[in-house]
């Protein structure tokens, strides 16, 4: 579809958020991916949208070798892959 201002073509994403048990749940967020240069891990959710998710992503990432993580858990504190990355500390050899 085409946003006519902007003139960007968009896809859509699925999003499924009907068993979560709160507000701060973001199961079923699969746009909390983590993308490297290389890799593109991707949270599941052990649902029936997975596999459309899975299938949109790899059309949007070609290139990306993509790897579906179960995102369950972590989901149920409000954040997932993504989010989990931003703790890892890089540290120089010594």
């Amino acid at each position: 579809m085409l946003f006519l201002n902007a003139k960007l073509n968009w896809k859509t994403i699925p999003f499924t958020s009907l068993s979560n048990l709160s507000p701060d749940d973001a199961c079923g967020l699969y746009l909390n991916y983590l993308e490297l240069e290389n890799h593109l891990f991707l949270p599941i959710f052990d649902q029936i949208k997975d596999q459309q998710a899975i299938a949109v992503i790899e059309d949007l990432f070609p290139t990306k070798k993509i790897i579906p993580i179960l995102g369950t858990e972590p989901s149920k504190d409000t954040g997932i892959i993504n989010c989990l990355s931003w703790n890892i500390i890089k540290q120089e050899p010594k």
